[in-house]
């Protein structure tokens, strides 16, 4: 459980830290499927591993799921980011 509670958030915090938000499309968005790829041979490594089982899921749900899912996370930091600019009007 370790693994999976500490690894998952640290994770997020580093995509979130090195987002290149000042940066041309093409670079956000492979930004994105590299953390994508990177997120997913992690977990078919666990997978192997032992420390990580799937059930009714698959590693290519996951490939696919982790570009929206990133995105998500980045469009909620954008949101957040926006609410504390109304706040301070």
């Amino acid at each position: 459980m370790l693994i999976l509670f500490g690894i998952y958030p640290a994770a997020t915090m580093l995509i979130i830290n090195w987002y290149p938000f000042n940066r041309p499309l093409i670079s956000k968005v492979s930004y994105i499927i590299c953390w994508s790829v990177f997120s997913t041979l992690y977990e078919w490594l666990m997978l192997k591993m032992g420390y990580f089982y799937h059930d009714h899921w698959s590693i290519w749900l996951s490939a696919v799921s982790y570009p929206f899912l990133y995105g998500a996370l980045l469009g909620n930091l954008k949101f957040i980011r926006w609410l504390e600019n109304v706040k301070k009007v």
